[in-house]
């Protein structure tokens, strides 16, 4: 094709609304993961803050004529999340316009696209592939994935560990015992359903015979899957392509029920510019964002083995 004026006047007025388009196919591809984990909120702030309250405590029975008894929370840990920009841009030379080297330009601008939402999706990932790590603490000091959670209020720890063990119909039930035996700081139990059994992609196929048998896939005597069972219904498989472990699995509340945030400081947008002097024109793509947990609560994790 040949650019006749000025390039800047072309490239913006010709190029830029198609490739604006071509970039949000990229990014739109594949519909996002990490929203079926973190609570995903805008945020109109430099930095996003959550102080911990423990609850009060049960009810306490009164004699004839006595007084009632009092209680107040208690304050726990403190969480800060300050956002960080991330960005990405592509040129386009007069020289590939002219060229026609147009499968070459949609393609950049395509994975540009692409890339935007990989990026998110990796960087999200990151919670539950530390999960484990002592180098990766919470605001309560450990791990989100740990044998020592502290019970501010009423002393002592929690766990929210599960012993290694690959994801078998023995290790999901233990799972699912800690889960709702888990705790509020101040004794009592948190009554959060498990909404997800997230796994790797090896490990769909075991993970779907758990999940959607009826009967127990354990067995070929058609035993009725016991975990059918549960009162709050059976947790959703949730094969998560971004966890790094292949072994490692979790249970997870709805997101809104778990401490697993995610907040979007600017949601992804473009931008252009050009250079007439190189004949050069420029599309970016920046957002701005930070993610993490403020809470353990509504997880529980296993390594694998």
């Amino acid at each position: 094709m040949q650019v006749t004026g000025n390039y800047s006047d072309f490239y913006g007025e010709t190029l830029l609304p198609g490739l604006r388009a071509v970039i949000d196919r990229g990014y739109k591809k594949r519909p996002p993961q990490f929203t079926r984990i973190f609570n995903v909120n805008p945020s109109s702030k430099s930095i996003e803050q959550f102080s911990q309250v423990s609850g009060v405590g049960r009810f306490r029975a009164i004699s004839q004529g006595g007084k009632i008894g009092y209680d107040q929370p208690v304050q726990g840990f403190k969480s800060t999340f300050k956002h960080t920009r991330y960005g990405l841009a592509v040129p386009t030379t007069i020289d590939v316009v002219e060229d026609d080297e147009w499968q070459l330009i949609n393609n950049m601008h395509q994975d540009l696209g692409w890339s935007c939402a990989e990026t998110r999706e990796i960087d999200a990932s990151s919670t539950l592939n530390n999960a484990f790590s002592g180098s990766y603490t919470g605001p309560d000091g450990v791990a989100l994935c740990s044998a020592s959670h502290p019970l501010y209020k009423i002393g002592g720890v929690q766990s929210n560990l599960m012993a290694s063990a690959d994801l078998d119909m023995y290790s999901l039930q233990l799972a699912l015992i800690a889960f709702e035996m888990q705790k509020r700081p101040s004794g009592e139990l948190i009554h959060v359903a498990p909404a997800n059994l997230i796994c790797h992609p090896t490990n769909r196929f075991i993970g779907t015979a758990l999940t959607r048998s009826k009967d127990d896939p354990t067995t070929a005597d058609r035993s009725v899957n016991p975990l059918n069972g549960a009162e709050d219904g059976m947790p959703e498989l949730f094969v998560y392509r971004y966890l790094t472990a292949p072994n490692s699995w979790f249970l997870t509340a709805r997101p809104d029920e778990t401490g697993l945030v995610w907040f979007d400081r600017k949601k992804p947008y473009t931008k252009s510019w050009t250079d007439d002097e190189t004949e050069v024109g420029v599309i970016g793509m920046r957002y701005k964002k930070s993610h993490g947990w403020n809470n353990y609560i509504g997880v529980v994790g296993n390594q694998g083995t």
